[in-house]
């Protein structure tokens, strides 16, 4: 066992955020193969990329090629609430708005831990 933040993970295997977290199957898959925790895929409340995925790049940087889409608000608080009682992983809520939103940081924080997630 381990103790971290106020709760105690079973062992220290934690399924980071991406693909593998996006849907309920893959959680249960996460928590068959014996993690302890799951983060979920990336929420934002509006997603930037709607109907195409295409590379993006950023001068002096590199570019950024998303693999796949990221979950919209109601998709990620369903997940999360799914993920609560389906399985008894601990649940992290991967969360982002844009840095200028305080109130949309505070207002998905909210949402996430009313769902129940353990930790944002």
């Amino acid at each position: 066992m381990i103790d971290f933040a106020g709760l105690r993970f079973k062992n220290p295997f934690v399924v980071a955020s991406g693909p593998v977290t996006a849907s309920i199957d893959l959680i249960k898959r996460a928590e068959k193969a014996r993690a302890s925790a799951v983060s979920t895929k990336l929420t934002l409340p509006k997603v930037p990329f709607r109907c195409q995925l295409r590379p993006y790049s950023l001068p002096g940087f590199g570019t950024i090629t998303p693999m796949d889409r990221r979950l919209e608000e109601k998709e990620g608080l369903e997940l999360v609430r799914k993920a609560k009682r389906a399985t008894s992983l601990i649940i992290f809520a991967n969360i982002s708005a844009p840095k200028s939103s305080l109130e949309d940081w505070q207002k998905l924080a909210k949402e996430f831990e009313e769902a129940g997630v353990d930790i944002v």
